[in-house]
């Protein structure tokens, strides 16, 4: 398939050099079919009418074999070019207005399905995404659940596991000017439940998930990209700390690369226990 493509741009750029290996093709079986003509006793001049009449001219051959080696096909494309190009020049308005129009439909088509892709044909990046159900509140003008319904609703032997998330704009900034950053609260089997571990250190546990935090106090796991923006990639983010609307949290782990949360299009920075929101604030 290549090298049928090669001899089509030869013949394309190197056309008198096709054309005469052509002709000199042509007139070897020519010549050769004459003198096999002569040799069984036939007069020259009766050898080369038969030729010619077996062969049915010369310039007829002469355009099968271009056929055959795709030297039409490429002048068909190649005159049809230069023919576009001329009538686009003739007419630069038009051509500008035709050329504004397709760079306008593709941007738009490609916007459409980014946002598309985004929105509804991209899944969760979890384990086993299509066995996940959502418990959500729709009645109009109600808000998302309580933590004590949550409380509630995970004793219910319902589902395998069960977990409970909600977005929140955490400020890092201790002192001074604010820094907002996408945050989660997180009950403590959020990670566990969706199959996600952690690329470095650990994720919660339900120890983690009561106020004040566990063991190791008010926690925190921080996403891939917040890692390598706000730290550089430390290889030493275990045990680092950062503040959380003026409370003071503790980095435990780093989510994958892939994981970005459980919004399509919308990425988080900081997931914290939401028991730890019922704790004393300061």
């Amino acid at each position: 398939m290549l090298s049928d493509w090669i001899l089509r741009l030869r013949a394309l750029f190197k056309r008198t050099a096709v054309e005469r290996e052509i002709d000199d093709e042509l007139q070897f079986h020519f010549d050769h079919q004459v003198e096999s003509y002569v040799a069984r006793g036939l007069g020259r001049a009766e050898a080369v009418r038969r030729v010619r009449l077996e062969f049915g001219g010369l310039e007829q051959v002469k355009e099968e074999y271009r056929d055959a080696l795709g030297v039409r096909l490429v002048e068909g494309f190649w005159r049809d070019l230069r023919l576009a190009v001329r009538a686009l020049r003739a007419t630069p308005i038009v051509t500008a207005v035709a050329v504004l129009s397709l760079a306008l439909g593709i941007g738009a088509n490609t916007a459409i399905f980014s946002l598309i892709d985004s929105l509804i044909l991209r899944t969760l990046p979890v384990k086993d995404p299509g066995r996940l159900v959502l418990v959500t509140n729709t009645a109009p003008g109600v808000r998302a659940w309580s933590y004590p319904v949550w409380d509630q609703l995970r004793q219910l032997e319902l589902f395998e596991n069960s977990a409970a998330w909600s977005l929140r704009r955490f400020d890092l900034a201790s002192r001074g000017e604010t820094q907002f950053v996408n945050g989660l609260w997180t009950s403590g089997s959020f990670f566990e439940t969706l199959g996600v571990p952690a690329l470095i250190g650990r994720t919660f546990s339900d120890l983690d998930d009561q106020p004040s935090g566990g063991p190791d106090g008010p926690v925190a796991v921080i996403s891939y990209g917040f890692w390598q923006r706000q730290f550089y990639g430390a290889k030493d983010i275990v045990g680092r700390t950062l503040t959380l609307d003026g409370v003071l949290f503790t980095i435990v782990g780093v989510t994958p690369r892939a994981f970005f949360g459980m919004e399509v299009g919308r990425t988080f920075d900081v997931a914290a226990p939401l028991g730890a929101n019922r704790g004393p604030r300061r």
